[in-house]
């Protein structure tokens, strides 16, 4: 049998320690619990008499508000772990985070506070069983 990245006693060892080693079965899930946290990039944006707008470039669609910056930022997390929650139970590949300068460039983020949100994906993986995803032989990153 051949061996890649993840074999041996110490991804198996980290499994265990994340309450995740017998849901965890494809090499495709351990990608995703090896990775532990990924952290996107989130651009926060007011307007006079509104919330805090929280946008999430790399995930199109994934927004949030809050009152504060630190309640639209916490509101970020839940709106980003949704999101790739969604991914996973629909078998869809989970983005990768590009870099803040790559979205710095985009006239529609001019003049916002950017920020990074870390999201959990061992825990997400831990959520999302084979029994509830559609096919999660097919999860991956892009």
């Amino acid at each position: 049998m051949k061996k890649n990245k993840y074999s041996g006693s110490s991804f198996d060892d980290f499994l265990k320690e994340e309450g995740i080693y017998g849901e965890v079965k494809t090499l495709a899930q351990k990608e995703l619990a090896s990775e532990k946290y990924k952290c996107y990039p989130v651009v926060i944006h007011k307007d006079p008499e509104s919330c805090y707008g929280v946008t999430v470039p790399d995930l199109p669609g994934c927004f949030s508000a809050g009152d504060t910056v630190e309640d639209a930022l916490t509101q970020a997390v839940e709106a980003v772990e949704c999101y790739l929650e969604g991914l996973l139970l629909d078998g869809e590949p989970i983005p990768n985070p590009k870099g803040v300068a790559f979205h710095t460039k985009n006239p529609d983020y001019a003049g916002g506070l950017w920020e990074t949100v870390s999201v959990d994906l061992a825990a997400l993986v831990r959520e999302v069983t084979p029994e509830k995803a559609t096919s999660l032989s097919k999860v991956s990153t892009l």
